[in-house]
């Protein structure tokens, strides 16, 4: 199915992820920890840029909104978004870091995380303005949140997308939905809806809670990611809660990093195009199962659904 002609508005937390890679036989004379020879180093998009650049990969037309910092990581986002035919639309924060992920590994296995961040001031006028002018042009928008700032007034952005008639999907974060009225696909994973409904003991407990939760909010549809387990469909309609399971597909798991941001830019782009809903979760299922196989961020190719 032919993806070019989709226009795509992503909007949110922007990262960079470096993989630091060498071997490690060794513990350090100066702590129990252990040494690692570094091999390689390599950086790739994340975040809402890793959602951004997904897209790209499929072939859609692509503009990202999100704030990076005045800084190296900055310039090397920057650089990546231009070689993907991603186009940055701003905002560049003079007080914020831009968020970098340091992953260290040794032989497939994660060390260390190091992470650098510093939350820049509210740049939500300057949001707000590229906001409503790139909305007017594209068929659909996803926002990515990982709470470091960018989607701090979600919500005023949300109702701007739909006063445009334009689908609405988030990667939501934190334990208060109010800001995500009106979504109409919202894709939390366990841990994230435990978060907000707290826990439950059965499939007949988990439909209740989720259909308050979508009725009290507005939201159309939940699809609840439950790793290798697959993924459920909750859509509320009419004072009713409809659910459907789907299981994942069978992989040999390296690293989950950016298989959530695979999964909606997959899902988000063919429920775009028309595609039957059920087939769209599908083809995410089976996105996301790709991504887990490879070590670092991948992105997701037409080549790689068509099995």
């Amino acid at each position: 199915m032919d993806l070019n002609k989709i226009k795509v508005l992503v909007v949110g937390d922007i990262m960079l992820d470096e993989y630091i890679l060498g071997d490690s036989n060794r513990i350090s004379p100066e702590a129990p920890v252990p040494i690692v020879q570094v091999e390689q180093s390599n950086f790739n998009l994340g975040g809402a840029a890793n959602v951004a650049n997904n897209c790209g990969s499929l072939n859609a037309s692509v503009s990202l909104i999100g704030i990076i910092g005045k800084d190296s990581s900055g310039e090397k986002v920057k650089y990546f978004l231009k070689k993907n035919n991603i186009n940055y639309l701003g905002p560049i924060s003079e007080d914020a870091l831009t968020t970098r992920k340091v992953r260290v590994l040794s032989k497939s296995q994660q060390l260390l995380r190091v992470d650098y961040e510093k939350k820049a001031k509210s740049h939500f006028k300057i949001i707000w303005g590229l906001f409503k002018k790139a909305i007017k042009h594209v068929d659909l928008v996803i926002f990515s949140d990982y709470g470091k700032g960018t989607l701090d007034n979600i919500d005023k952005l949300i109702i701007e997308a739909k006063n445009n008639n334009k689908l609405v999907f988030v990667d939501p974060i934190g334990h208060e939905y109010s800001k995500y009225k009106y979504t109409d696909y919202i894709k939390p994973n366990q841990k994230e809806l435990k978060q907000v409904i707290g826990y439950w003991n059965n499939k007949e407990e988990l439909a209740l809670k989720v259909n308050n939760l979508l009725k009290y909010n507005n939201i159309k549809n939940l699809i609840l990611t439950t790793s290798e387990k697959g993924c459920i469909l909750f859509s509320y309609n009419n004072d009713k809660i409809k659910s459907k399971l789907f299981p994942a597909n069978k992989r040999e798991v390296f690293d989950v990093t950016g298989a959530g941001d695979a999964f909606i830019a997959v899902f988000a782009l063919f429920i775009a195009k028309g595609l039957d809903v059920y087939k769209a979760i599908v083809l995410a299922n089976k996105g996301a199962g790709v991504v887990v196989e490879k070590l670092g961020t991948y992105n997701v190719k037409h080549t790689d659904l068509l099995e």
